[in-house]
């Protein structure tokens, strides 16, 4: 049964605790683009047999810093979703069905999702006192995020991007090995999580 813990209790924080003018008064400021490729415009249309994330940070926070977004496969691998730079968004489709996803940057956040074929779900990485958080984005929060969504930039992935996870994969499973263990062992209320009544 889902539990409906407000996700401002938690020790992380959450987008729900946010006021629409809250977020829109963080700083703006944005990163770099690296080992990525900016791009005017994304397709976030679902199609009847796949589901849309779209991964944003909304901020400019850490702004020097890359963060990567990965998927953990069926054979247990870290598989690339991309990298964001701050004030950047991604688009990634994926099949209906339960998935876990991994965003590294000085540490490593989980956060399940079971996606809903012909629905577009929006994620979060924010910035926390222990590095990043993996944030969904509940649907009656879609339109608060609206206004920042107009003011980031679209990225995708290249195949630049592959080789950097690649030639970092060392790093990536470390942290993904240690901070796992620590993302398991937390209250089931603390592994956010994006359910399919999130997409709309």
């Amino acid at each position: 049964m889902r539990a409906f813990v407000p996700i401002c209790l938690l020790a992380v924080g959450g987008f729900g605790c946010f006021t629409q003018s809250h977020l829109l008064g963080m700083e703006k400021a944005p990163g770099p683009v690296k080992h990525m490729q900016s791009v005017d415009a994304a397709n976030t249309a679902p199609s009847t047999e796949d589901a849309v994330i779209v991964f944003v940070r909304p901020t400019g926070d850490a702004m020097a810093r890359q963060w990567s977004v990965f998927e953990i496969g069926d054979e247990n691998k870290a598989e690339l979703v991309g990298i964001l730079a701050s004030m950047k968004k991604l688009v990634y489709r994926a099949p209906p069905g339960r998935h876990l996803f991994m965003a590294v940057a000085e540490s490593a956040d989980f956060m399940t999702a079971n996606l809903e074929a012909g629905k577009l779900y929006y994620v979060l990485l924010m910035a926390t006192d222990e590095g990043l958080s993996l944030q969904p984005v509940r649907a009656s929060e879609h339109g608060q995020l609206a206004p920042r969504l107009a003011e980031t930039k679209w990225v995708e992935t290249t195949p630049d991007s592959f080789v950097w996870a690649r030639d970092n994969a060392p790093d990536i499973e470390a942290k993904r090995f240690k901070y796992y263990g620590i993302w398991r062992h937390k209250p089931s209320f603390e592994r956010l999580a994006l359910f399919p009544d999130d997409g709309l």
